[in-house]
């Protein structure tokens, strides 16, 4: 019987006379036709590469060449010789599941030999594997054993999973993988209960200024002196200003879970020079730019001389006329 010679030869190790060649894959298992008969041309070149890598050993790569004809002619047969190429491989739970489906798929053409022949090789192998069952407190979680998914949460029913160590992974998007690695032994099923991280796309943010310095974000003041507080992963704009003091701007870019502490020292601005109060004598003068003259009067004492005192009599006095005089010039 097909399926014993090849749970024996692949699983039990026992001595066989002669190693599994192509002559024991489907040929036509259940149906009137042969397997290569039925197949379009293309299906057909890629199953009878996949015999040929059968026999030279390449289990592998004559799993993707049956997987190539299948995914080409939906012939269920072509699930038996994937289920063989999977068991020399030592993949119990794919040649289970790939024999479940070729059952369930090929029900309508296979005898109720060929069906026990089956349900007898999924009952073997069912040794060599476990169930995972997995559960997440969010739904959508892709879960990955050895790079390979084998469903989504809630998961319907536990997914088979070979025994030996394996690599376990959840992912989501928008949550943080979780990677576990567990030996399994195929007498105890595997339960995991996973608690997603969600990823939040924010940082943590501190900034220091001056006592009396305006500190503004993306245009929107946000403090005076200090600011802490959250913003959203990303660059901003930060600008610190204060009154007679160069303004302070620059790019603040924030990474997830990123804590930034920023300390921020303005510079005396030059131009307030230009606005200066001078003592002049014991009057103020305001100097703006050539405004100088101009502020000096303006708070300039306002005293005047004192008229000289005269030495003529009070009366009238007959002043002569001045005329031009007349002589050569």
């Amino acid at each position: 019987m097909r399926a014993k010679v090849l749970v024996v030869h692949g699983v039990l190790g026992a001595l066989l006379l002669q190693s599994v060649a192509p002559s024991v894959l489907a040929q036509g298992k259940g149906a009137t036709r042969p397997l290569a008969a039925s197949l379009s041309p293309s299906a057909r070149e890629a199953y009878n590469a996949a015999r040929l890598l059968f026999g030279d050993g390449d289990y592998a790569g004559a799993a993707l060449k049956f997987k190539e004809a299948y995914d080409s002619a939906k012939d269920a047969r072509l699930l038996w010789n994937m289920a063989a190429c999977e068991e020399k491989l030592r993949h119990y739970a794919k040649a289970s599941a790939l024999l479940a489906r070729y059952v369930e798929e090929a029900k309508a053409t296979i005898s109720a030999q060929d069906r026990a022949d089956a349900y007898e090789l999924i009952h073997t192998l069912a040794a060599f594997s476990t169930q995972l069952v997995v559960t997440a407190e969010v739904d959508g979680v892709e879960i990955l054993v050895d790079g390979e998914s084998v469903g989504t949460t809630p998961m319907a029913t536990p997914a088979a999973i070979d025994q030996g160590p394996r690599h376990i992974v959840a992912r989501k998007p928008g949550y943080e993988d979780v990677v576990k690695d567990e030996t399994v032994n195929s007498a105890f099923p595997v339960n995991l209960k996973l608690k997603m991280v969600k990823i939040e796309h924010d940082g943590h943010v501190e900034i220091a200024a001056g006592p009396n310095d305006t500190i503004a974000i993306d245009g929107t003041v946000v403090g005076e002196h200090r600011y802490e507080g959250t913003l959203p992963s990303g660059g901003h704009q930060l600008r610190v200003t204060a009154s007679g003091m160069r303004a302070y701007q620059s790019e603040l870019t924030i990474a997830d879970g990123e804590h930034r502490t920023l300390s921020v020292t303005l510079e005396r601005d030059g131009r307030s020079s230009v606005l200066t109060w001078w003592l002049v004598g014991t009057g103020s003068v305001l100097v703006i730019g050539g405004a100088t003259v101009g502020g000096y009067f303006l708070f300039k004492p306002t005293t005047y001389p004192q008229a000289p005192t005269g030495t003529i009599n009070p009366g009238t006095v007959q002043l002569s006329s001045l005329r031009p005089s007349v002589g050569r010039h």
